[in-house]
């Protein structure tokens, strides 16, 4: 998986993440007689396997707190962002450098939010409450863009009811559901809306491409991730200090468990670059369905991990979170080809440009 990932400009990316000039747009569902499409599909599979194997890991892992955890990934996804950009990553413009601190803290708040979320309750109540982003992204768009006009797309506004009423019909009918986690994912919810909201225009005017632009993110955030650990271990209870001391040596004792933190960091990475390199072969469309369906494809596998069953209101409310969510993807992207990213994410909003 990890290999695959740096190979991505033998099927029309180049490891700088800038699409090559012959490469054409495929359909995945068309005759897989080519090499090109064959690579398309095994990169689509590798995206949902790091995935679901990055969310299960972090449920997982409890052998170090969630603030180890989450800094523990975005280390890991720096490193290989810089080796992604061949380690000559291009050098960000000095009026950029605001928007890219407030993508990075963004970034920062949703996944730590979200890992704490999944550690107090199941991933398939998170990843329905997950689903309800679109809705802050919603409300949250005429406070930051000063000239965003609401939408006049019924589709994209009918779409969000049943994203509402699936997340409630699964929060409500899930055993495990907590305020906590309620008031985490809603957290998560709104930073990742508003990296969203922010991160087209930045790449537009930083002039970086995808690997660049998670590369800057993902130091930023490993810096500020650093500091608060840093604080955390400074000024917390002796036995506080005590505990994560002892978790970073348990860490490093056992390899077992430096294994997990690196193949979860790695997934991290993978999973997000490598749904840039779907968008890129095909339309924005197909990738919105695809990304739509990587929701229940987590919840049924973590489902099967962990030996939970879910109920019937579980399963009905799973299902029209995700085609609520699907719902208002494909209305989005009809309109204005543009996809808005999922995150567990934070694939951000990339735009699809159309070669003459």
């Amino acid at each position: 998986m990890f290999s695959t990932v740096f190979q991505f400009h033998r099927f029309g990316v180049s490891l700088t993440g800038r699409d090559r000039s012959d490469s054409t747009s495929i359909h995945p569902f068309s005759h897989p007689s080519s090499y090109h499409t064959q690579m398309l599909w095994i990169n689509i599979a590798l995206w949902y396997v790091s995935s679901v194997i990055c969310t299960t890991l972090t449920r997982e892992i409890d052998f170090v707190s969630k603030l180890l955890l989450t800094t523990n990934q975005f280390f890991v996804a720096t490193l290989c962002s810089f080796l992604a950009c061949r380690c000559r990553p291009s050098i960000l413009k000095k009026s950029q450098t605001t928007k890219m601190w407030l993508l990075a803290t963004s970034f920062m708040i949703g996944m730590l939010s979200l890992n704490l979320a999944i550690g107090s309750m199941h991933v398939s109540l998170a990843m329905t409450i997950r689903a309800t982003e679109p809705i802050f992204t919603l409300f949250l768009s005429p406070i930051f863009l000063s000239n965003y006009k609401f939408p006049t797309n019924h589709y994209a506004l009918i779409s969000l009811i049943p994203i509402v009423v699936g997340a409630g019909l699964s929060s409500l009918s899930s055993t495990d559901f907590t305020v906590i986690g309620l008031c985490m994912i809603c957290i998560s919810n709104l930073s990742f809306a508003t990296r969203a909201i922010y991160y087209k225009d930045t790449k537009r005017e930083s002039g970086l491409n995808s690997f660049e632009m998670f590369y800057y993110i993902s130091r930023n955030a490993s810096l500020m991730y650093a500091s608060l650990c840093f604080l955390s271990y400074s000024f917390s209870s002796s036995a506080s200090s005590k505990e994560m001391k002892d978790s970073i040596l348990l860490v490093i004792t056992n390899r077992s468990y430096l294994f997990m933190l690196l193949a979860n960091g790695i997934c991290f990475f993978a999973y997000l670059q490598l749904s840039v390199v779907v968008l890129s072969k095909v339309s924005a469309i197909t990738h919105g369905v695809m990304n739509s369906m990587r929701r229940p494809v987590t919840i049924a596998v973590s489902a099967m991990w962990f030996n939970r069953s879910l109920s019937n209101p579980n399963k009905i409310g799973i299902f029209m979170a995700c085609v609520g969510s699907m719902m208002y993807t494909l209305s989005k992207t009809k309109k204005s080809k543009i996809l808005d990213g999922d995150n567990d994410g934070c694939e951000g909003s990339l735009k699809k440009k159309k070669r003459k």
